[in-house]
């Protein structure tokens, strides 16, 4: 089953590299961010290569943020709309691996019912849905339901 890992340049997690790491099928490679040489990331498979766009897009739109030429509507568009957008895109492109599965745990925090939730991860592959994660949140999502249950 696909796992998340943590690659460091010291045991006790004070090194300079750290990279998040899908381990998952396939040849994953550790290479550097053309923008920042102290920066790695994990590519060659779905879930690495989806976390690297995600990061990409999400560091442009925040530069654009804060460069002093965008104006104040464009500022408010990238709060309010384009980055949760790119959460809610990078999740529905990658229901197939770790990944979308992490965008749909974030997606917990902004208030998703249980149905919701249960209907999100209905939309995952089989072999996603058994992962520990998706498990987690379809527990959670099943209580939520229990607990509005016994409410009414």
């Amino acid at each position: 089953m696909p796992q998340i890992a943590m690659l460091c340049d010291a045991p006790d997690g004070t090194g300079a590299l750290h990279t998040i790491v899908f381990l998952e099928q396939g040849q994953i490679a550790i290479v550097p961010d053309s923008t920042d040489e102290m920066r790695y990331f994990a590519t060659g498979t779905p879930a690495n290569d989806a976390f690297r766009q995600f990061s990409a897009s999400q560091v442009a739109l925040i530069e654009e943020y804060r460069n002093p030429a965008t104006s104040d509507d464009r500022r408010r568009q990238i709060a309010r709309e384009e980055l949760s957008g790119l959460a809610r895109r990078m999740m529905q492109e990658n229901r197939d691996n770790l990944f979308g599965a992490i965008m749909l745990e974030e997606a917990t925090y902004y208030g998703l019912s249980g149905e919701e939730l249960l209907g999100e991860i209905s939309r995952f592959s089989p072999e996603m849905q058994q992962t520990e994660l998706l498990l987690d949140l379809k527990r959670q999502a099943e209580q939520q339901l229990q607990t509005a249950a016994s409410g009414s």
